[in-house]
């Protein structure tokens, strides 16, 4: 969970379950905001520290963690290819990942292939981490 006070002087991230706040887990820190969003400020390396040292820290095991789809919560292992990445890179995905390939296909073709499995190798930094603390991770839908 997320929160800010009212001045936006200063952010803060916290957890909570059916048993109530999560005890050492708040992360607090100085907002260079003065008014409104703190999100801005808040990145992938704050949030894994804060779930590193703080929060798993102090949650017991075989949790489900629920996830909002902040930018940080969902950095990949490894990006997938976009449309204007090379087609090299874009065969390499699907190889690595044991898709298979039909004859010399083009870069559009490649990567309709790639749009259509990238459910199968999108892999998030987040998930490994939970999980090797006996947590699982569901995220809320977009």
């Amino acid at each position: 969970m997320h929160g800010a006070n009212l001045e936006g002087a200063a952010a803060d991230h916290y957890a909570c379950g059916g048993m109530g706040f999560i005890p050492g887990a708040s992360l607090i820190f100085k907002s260079k905001q003065t008014m409104g969003d703190y999100h801005k400020e808040m990145n992938s390396d704050n949030y894994m520290q804060w779930v590193q040292k703080k929060l798993i820290l102090n949650l017991p095991h075989n949790h489900v963690i629920i996830i909002d789809n902040a930018t940080y919560h969902n950095v990949l292992i490894e990006k997938c290819p976009t449309s204007s990445s090379r087609k090299e890179d874009m065969e390499n995905l699907l190889l690595k990942n044991k898709i298979p390939l039909t004859g010399d296909l083009l870069k559009t073709e490649l990567y309709a292939v790639i749009e259509l499995h990238k459910w199968r190798y999108k892999r998030y930094v987040l998930y490994y981490v939970w999980s090797a603390h006996g947590h699982a991770i569901l995220r809320l839908p977009p």
